[in-house]
């Protein structure tokens, strides 16, 4: 939107010479462009020219959804590439003239464009970055990219050899991804914390190594022994689908792929986005504890978390994003008892955190002299285990549990991305491309790694 406040060209008197005679469309992006800080100062009018004001006629309210529809598109612009053939000529043509074409569209005008030199100069400027023009094999193709934005909500990707039929035909007459379903909703029916413990599971085992299950094994030194992941629970739950897997079709599915789908599931069930997950990730054979240290911490800063996300190719964006997990999430007293007691020494609670919430947890959740490490829900308790944007309410209302949650609502970096999805619709797709992003992070296929008998032990 900022980019589109180039758009105040069209602010013109007709009978200027550098008159835009612009659609409807054009109107309401200028209308929107107004919304936000231009770039630079409005061109001002030549002094030949008496001073006019234009009188538009009026609009129908601009759609709340329109700005959050063009961040959709850049981020998606960003995270979209397609590439031509490295053939010479004819295919390198295709792409420059792909690329001439969407800058043209960009001029949305009915008519012929009537610009001084110098504001062409500028006008150029704002579509050089709207639509930089792509070297032969890197351009980004408008198709592509609006194709991103409506399959989002199911955030289909196929990278490396993943598919998403991938076990389709390969056990026998049992479906693979019946028999985890149909294991999450059995097991959701007495303990629901489960969805908690399964996107736990996936962000700790994808962000070290890739989505490999290494750190499901057991053994002296592990990624499960590390202190970063002495929180983590349901264990035991992969177990018993790799059982039933097992006596269906022996050798076939990974633990990794167990992680994925059951994650998945559980998401669906407990109200958050259905999204398909592709499927033929292979098992790691190496769990090394040191290597946990690549996991934020629960106190980590905003800067700092943004560069461990960007070291795996995610951006902060995307890094917002997947904290909403945390809708549906846990932790133990022992976490946050420093914030709640002795905040930086001081011998009292954050002051960042909201003194009455601050009380009910210091009374009824972690009161002084416990003898059990209480688990605290991340979420309002009206929301508790429901997968909806209220994480990102509780964080405006000075209500996030963990440091690093009220650090998302603080630091100007993210906290503008805290009040979109906490007041737009957005959340449920763009976390479907999110966590569909990190569960083909640097996985393995072909001949790396193995199928596991046994999730704990290697073969």
């Amino acid at each position: 939107v900022r980019v589109l406040s180039a758009t105040t060209l069209l602010d013109r008197p007709p009978h200027d010479p550098t008159y835009i005679a612009a659609p409807p469309f054009c109107l309401r992006l200028r209308e929107a462009s107004k919304l936000a800080q231009p770039l630079s100062q409005p061109v001002s009018q030549p002094a030949s020219q008496p001073a006019s004001t234009v009188k538009w006629p009026p609009l129908p309210p601009l759609p709340p959804s329109l700005l959050s529809l063009l961040l959709l598109l850049h981020i998606a612009r960003q995270q979209t590439r397609s590439s031509c053939s490295h053939s010479p000529s004819r295919r390198a043509c295709t792409c420059a003239r792909e690329a001439k074409h969407r800058r043209q569209e960009a001029h949305c005008a009915a008519g012929p464009t009537y610009l001084s030199t110098g504001e062409k100069q500028r006008e150029r400027r704002s579509l050089d970055i709207l639509y930089p023009m792509q070297p032969a094999g890197s351009a980004s193709r408008l198709a592509v990219l609006v194709a991103v934005v409506a399959l989002a909500s199911s955030a289909a990707c196929c990278r490396a050899q993943l598919a998403s039929n991938y076990y389709a035909g390969k056990c026998g007459n049992a479906s693979v991804e019946a028999v985890i379903q149909s294991a999450v909703q059995a097991r959701l029916v007495w303990d629901k914390r489960m969805v908690a413990g399964l996107l736990h599971m996936l962000f700790h085992d994808c962000f070290v190594q890739g989505c490999d299950a290494s750190l499901l094994l057991d053994g002296p030194n592990t990624e499960k022994t590390a202190p970063q992941n002495s929180g983590i629970f349901g264990y035991d739950f992969i177990d018993d689908i790799k059982s039933d897997l097992e006596a269906a079709c022996p050798g076939v599915v990974s633990c990794a792929d167990i992680i994925i789908a059951a994650t998945r599931d559980a998401i669906a069930l407990c109200g958050g986005p259905s999204y398909a997950v592709t499927l033929g990730r292979r098992d790691g054979m190496s769990s090394v504890s040191w290597m946990a240290g690549d996991l934020p911490s629960p106190h980590v800063d905003i800067p700092t978390a943004i560069g461990m996300f960007a070291k795996k190719g995610f951006n902060s964006f995307e890094m917002a994003t997947l904290m909403g997990a945390h809708t549906v999430g846990v932790t133990h007293c022992s976490v946050i008892e420093d914030r709640l007691y002795n905040f930086n020494g001081t011998g009292k609670a954050d002051p960042s955190m909201d003194p009455t919430y601050a009380w009910v947890l210091t009374t009824y959740a972690c009161p002084k002299g416990q003898t059990f490490d209480n688990i605290v829900y991340l979420d309002d308790p009206s929301s508790i285990l429901i997968f909806d944007r209220s994480y990102f309410n509780q964080i405006k209302s000075r209500r996030g549990v963990l440091p690093v949650d009220q650090a998302l609502g603080i630091d100007p970096a993210t906290s503008w991305m805290v009040e979109f999805f906490a007041t737009t619709d957005f959340f449920p797709a763009m976390f479907a491309h999110s966590i569909t992003k990190m569960a083909a992070l640097e996985v393995k296929t072909g001949t790396a790694g193995e199928i596991r008998r046994n999730c704990r032990f290697t073969n």
